[in-house]
């Protein structure tokens, strides 16, 4: 049976057996899953297997006791620290108890590991001791210890040995979401890039590059093609230098303001980077999610129709390059959309524009896009909509929402209170 398939049928049985879900996950990752750990060191133990081909014994959890403890196997180069705008998170919505999510922001480490492995589909970084690195590698399970490579007796051969190698991949998941990609792989290149070496490496390991956006963000960071490795579920590469950012999830945490200024200039260029806009004449843009089920409006046409009257423009984000959307939101004096990963594109919005954001007030992490518009100076409002048949959700993320176009068209008179309103 295919993995897509059981996928499919594990969602159909949750939907219709809520109580299945909490089993199987207890089952899953309580008694199956190490007892597949277990199992499988013993084989490892047993047989003759090769040091390169040995499945991680371990975990390091904090990189800067391990070199203290181990200097020849790697060193902490530099810290990039959160820069704040903000920490009062009712700016963008939310209760004072939501605060922690702003104070999970952490700073972010640049290190090299010596005599490493990079394995798998996954993006798994084994250190010369043979223990999983638990800062650079993306977590796929409850905790790194119970990553899925701990259940396999032998990994695959070596298929490569290079000399010194960067790791830009972030997990397959976020890997094919605009917004993380736009983030997570340009903060990885911006850190790398300043290193003496990064023009003298060898290689340089990316996730799968199958989407118009992944490829273009390289190319806009003129990383050489011949350069750039892909992982795959074979890959065990042996590297002798090798040079790594710890993993962070932009957008479960904040993201930083060097972060947004990274963005902006890679995409847009330096000498654009600061422009207040391209050109005199206002542009009001909607942002459709063209017919998603996840978080999409049901009454759509209803909102757009009483955008239109108010001067707004439909926009499909898939439809354009990188750069054309960063030039499209550069130019834009107000942006409206439901939460997706369109939004991701408000980092491209002149100093003072305005966003008007659609979501449902579950969780924290709506403000993502709110404490994104305050590092770039965009002046953030938000509409909580009401949730769309709330039995059939599978989860608080992706709820399709209704809007109220009586509170939309209050809002609307709110939003340009101060503004022109020739077009209203």
């Amino acid at each position: 049976m295919t993995t897509r398939l059981r996928t499919l049928l594990r969602r159909i049985l949750w939907h219709y057996i809520p109580w299945l879900r909490p089993l199987y996950l207890f089952a899953q990752y309580r008694i199956i899953r190490p007892a597949r750990i277990r199992i499988a060191r013993c084989i490892a133990a047993i047989a003759k297997t090769p040091v390169d081909e040995k499945p991680p014994r371990g975990v390091i959890e904090d990189v800067r006791v391990s070199f203290a403890e181990q200097p020849d196997m790697g060193a902490l180069l530099l810290t990039k620290n959160f820069d704040w705008v903000t920490g009062d998170p009712t700016v963008f919505g939310l209760g004072s108890r939501d605060e922690l999510w702003l104070k999970k922001a952490r700073p972010i480490d640049v290190f090299s590991l010596q005599g490493a492995r990079v394995c798998s589909f996954w993006g798994v970084i084994i250190s010369n001791d043979n223990r999983l690195v638990a800062e650079a590698t993306p977590k796929l399970a409850p905790t790194h210890s119970e990553h899925s490579l701990f259940m396999r007796a032998r990994l695959p051969r070596v298929t490569r040995c290079i000399d010194r190698a960067a790791v830009v991949f972030t997990d397959y998941i976020n890997a094919r979401n605009y917004a993380h990609w736009l983030f997570e792989i340009t903060y990885r290149l911006t850190l790398l890039k300043s290193l003496s070496d990064w023009p003298a490496l060898d290689a340089i390991i990316v996730n799968v590059i199958d989407l118009p956006f992944q490829e273009e963000l390289f190319e806009l960071a003129e990383v050489p093609k011949a350069k750039i490795v892909q992982l795959s579920p074979d890959l065990n590469l042996k590297i002798n230098t090798l040079y790594i950012c710890s993993h962070e999830s932009l957008g479960v945490q904040p993201i930083p303001k060097w972060v947004a200024h990274s963005v902006r200039s890679l995409v847009l260029g330096q000498s654009d980077s600061g422009k207040e806009r391209l050109n005199t004449k206002t542009k009001r843009i909607y942002i459709s999610r063209g017919g998603r089920a996840r978080r999409a409006l049901v009454n759509e046409t209803e909102v757009m129709e009483l955008l239109s009257k108010r001067g707004f423009e439909v926009i499909y984000p898939e439809k354009w390059t990188v750069k054309e959307q960063a030039r499209i939101f550069q130019d834009a004096d107000c942006v409206a959309a439901a939460h997706g990963a369109g939004l991701a594109n408000v980092v491209f919005c002149r100093r003072g524009a305005r966003v008007l954001e659609f979501r449902a007030p579950f969780l924290p992490q709506y403000a993502m896009y709110g404490y994104l518009a305050a590092q770039c100076e965009v002046k953030y409002h938000w509409l909580d909509c009401k949730v769309w048949k709330p039995e059939r959700i599978r989860n608080t993320i992706d709820p399709e929402l209704w809007v109220d176009t009586k509170e939309l068209e209050g809002k609307l008179q709110e939003l340009f209170a101060d503004r022109d309103t020739s077009l209203m």
